[in-house]
């Protein structure tokens, strides 16, 4: 026999591109892939910010989609750590200077020197810059399209960032992406180092990531961080971004290969092609099921209730939420309390000229060009049918102004639209009207609400005060539960633990994928007063004892100790430990004027009647204020705690003759 050893690939550090970055590269992939498809994409898009730039700049669709129509298809870029180091440097650089520029000054700085110094060997390069970005959506059109004065139909001259973008010189890239705004740039800042080294390595390249919302695409927010990736026949294993986003440098030979994904709960093969010398790319696209809780939806209180749920691929922990329910109260709008808002302008989102009912009503109006908005502060769960309704009244807007109501699931970045109405360039109602609309997609939910005045492309009124905007009053839902109290917890697990009080709670589980709340799973949990027989259940199954064991004989010594199941129960000892400590159980007492049964009861025991008696033959037992019973026999309550009372039942010493005390309990 030869003994062998084995020798562990190498991890191919590619950079770490964030989930704005990996969709740039996306986007910029998807249409190297098909020029043709993209200019279809970009002629028909209806990204408002998009739209407002192709206005301004005179864009030619027909002419921007007969010229993506003439580029050929060339292979996929993969991600560069040296290049991502320069890109991001230079976003920041001209966030800090509040400028747009490839040459950085003071000290003076070419894209061909930052790319060098970040340890990029390149034969060639490239850069695109823009300073100006409102989303990656935009940011992607506006070098694709490459709008802009100095050439023909809107487009710049020589269309040089779309001719870098797609480029078969162009192997690797790096994509730098920063936020924020100074004076005049932002709020996204990006820069795209584009580059091929002198040694020319292939490489395979993609994207692990949960189709959240089945456009069979990558967006922001579906990465999936942390898989190890190995490809057959390659030196070297990756481990996936933040982003989601993988790259291995491969043998230049013309193959057939494995690509492997593992991590927690994740195990997928799947096979690339590679060309000679040529990159390609393979993604792992994952069907998205969020964590099904397991457990028991009914809780015993003062009972530690566990918690199961299965676990979900890729998830590195869970975020356990508990809150209490309640039904969802309607918002008066008169005041701002429970409301946050985001607005230009110098109104108040709070009118107490213009109302429909009570002291005021909640006001949105756009006098700067910039969208408006207002959140309701509570977080509400949706039942069966859930609706909103509001008394609204638009005024004087323009067809450029949209008033909507969203709805977002907790959790979650997107905000979907359950009411729109648009402007009509005039006196739109001059008194409220009721409108509801249906969240149905909320249903089994937990959602947040906001107001939005959303301004597109056109004009606006510059005027302000009780004439213009929107006005919207008394909101009220049907099917909505508010949810309260929230408590959190962080599992590593798929299993925790909670000691209820009673009550109705809703708990979500949701798995923590790329440092990301992904979306979650909910169960409303009934957490009752405890009863006999759940009692039983829960010390049989602590005790390991066959159900019914203490169950069906209440009246049995389970331990032996002269206490039966039900007085056990009753008084808070356990069945299966002979003789524990006993503070609730009856002690008789005297004092200098009573003969005295001290005793305690749990209040939560509502299958249970306590029945002080007395007697002076061991026979016939008396309750209090029953005929026969003991002269002044009385049961007092004289402390409580929680839901322990303490209780005295007292025969006075002025009752001549000897008696005998007991609490009696019974099921009714």
């Amino acid at each position: 026999m030869i003994a062998g050893t084995c020798r562990g690939q190498s991890v191919y550090n590619f950079g770490n591109p964030s989930a704005e970055e990996q969709l740039y590269l996306e986007l910029i992939n998807r249409a190297r892939a098909n020029p043709a498809a993209e200019g279809a994409r970009l002629a028909a898009i209806t990204d408002p910010d998009v739209l407002s730039a192709y206005s301004q700049f005179g864009v030619n669709l027909a002419m921007m989609q007969g010229e993506f129509n003439l580029l050929p298809a060339v292979p996929p870029l993969a991600p560069n750590a040296s290049l991502m180091s320069s890109a991001r440097g230079h976003s920041g650089w001209m966030l800090v200077n509040a400028t747009q520029a490839h040459d950085e000054t003071n000290p003076a700085n070419t894209p061909w020197v930052r790319m060098t110094t970040a340890g990029y060997s390149y034969s060639t390069a490239g850069e695109n810059v823009y300073a100006y970005g409102k989303s990656v959506g935009f940011g992607h059109a506006g070098f694709e399209v490459d709008w802009g004065a100095g050439g023909t139909g809107g487009m710049q001259s020589g269309r040089g960032h779309r001719t870098n973008i797609h480029s078969v010189g162009f192997r690797e890239i790096g994509v730098g992406v920063v936020l924020g705004t100074n004076g005049t740039v932002g709020p996204q800042l990006v820069t795209q180092d584009f580059g091929a080294q002198y040694s020319g390595p292939t490489f395979a390249t993609g994207v692990a990531y949960y189709d959240l919302n089945g456009n069979n695409a990558y967006d922001i927010g579906e990465g999936i961080a942390g898989l190890t990736v190995t490809v057959s026949g390659a030196a070297y294993s990756c481990v996936t971004a933040d982003g989601g986003g993988w790259a291995i440098p491969v043998p230049n030979t013309a193959a057939t290969r494995t690509v492997t994904f593992s991590g927690p709960n994740v195990n997928q093969s799947m096979s690339i092609v590679i060309p000679a010398s040529t990159n390609a790319k393979a993604d792992l696209k994952l069907a998205y099921c969020a964590p099904a809780i397991t457990s028991s939806a009914s809780a015993t209180m003062g009972t530690p209730h566990p918690l199961a749920f299965t676990a979900v691929g890729g998830a590195t922990g869970y975020k356990w939420n508990r809150w209490n329910l309640a039904s969802a109260v309607t918002e008066s709008c008169d005041s701002i309390a429970n409301i946050t808002s985001a607005t230009t302008g110098t109104y108040s989102v709070l009118s107490t000229t213009v109302r429909q009912e009570g002291t005021g009503s909640f006001h949105l109006e756009d006098s700067t060009g910039a969208n408006q908005w207002l959140q309701l502060g509570s977080l509400y769960y949706g039942q069966a049918s859930p609706v909103i309704s509001f008394q609204s009244s638009v005024r004087y807007a323009t067809t450029a102004e949209q008033f909507k109501v969203q709805v977002k699931e907790e959790g979650s970045g997107v905000w979907q639209d359950v009411f729109s109405q648009t402007g009509t360039n005039s006196l739109a109602e001059g008194s409220f009207n009721l409108r509801s609309a249906a969240l149905g997609g909320m249903t089994g939910k937990a959602f947040r609400v906001r107001f939005l005045l959303n301004f597109g492309t056109g004009s606006f009124y510059s005027s302000s005060g009780d004439i213009v905007g929107w006005f919207f009053d008394a909101i009220s839902f049907s099917g909505v539960l508010n949810l309260q109290n929230q408590v959190s917890q962080t599992l590593a697990g798929t299993n925790g633990s909670f000691t209820p009080d009673t009550g109705s709670y809703l708990m979500s589980v949701a798995p923590v994928i790329s440092n990301l709340e992904f979306p979650a799973s909910y169960q409303t949990l009934t957490a009752q007063a405890p009863s006999f027989l759940t009692w039983a259940a829960d010390m049989e199954a602590a005790a390991g004892l066959a159900a019914g064991t203490i169950a069906n004989q209440p009246q049995a010594d389970a331990d032996h100790d002269g206490r039966s199941n039900l007085i056990e129960y009753a008084f808070g000892t356990s069945p299966g430990l002979a003789n524990d400590p006993a503070p609730r159980m009856p002690t008789p007492l005297l004092t200098a004027t009573s003969r005295v049964l001290q005793y305690q009861r749990d209040t939560t025991l509502t299958d249970l009647i306590f029945s002080p008696q007395a007697c002076s033959d061991l026979v016939n037992w008396k309750g209090v204020g029953e005929t026969g019973a003991p002269a002044g026999f009385t049961d007092t309550v004289i402390a409580t705690n929680g839901s322990i009372e303490t209780h005295q039942a007292k025969i006075p010493l002025s009752t001549g003759g000897k008696f005998f005390m007991r609490v009696q309990v019974t099921r009714p």
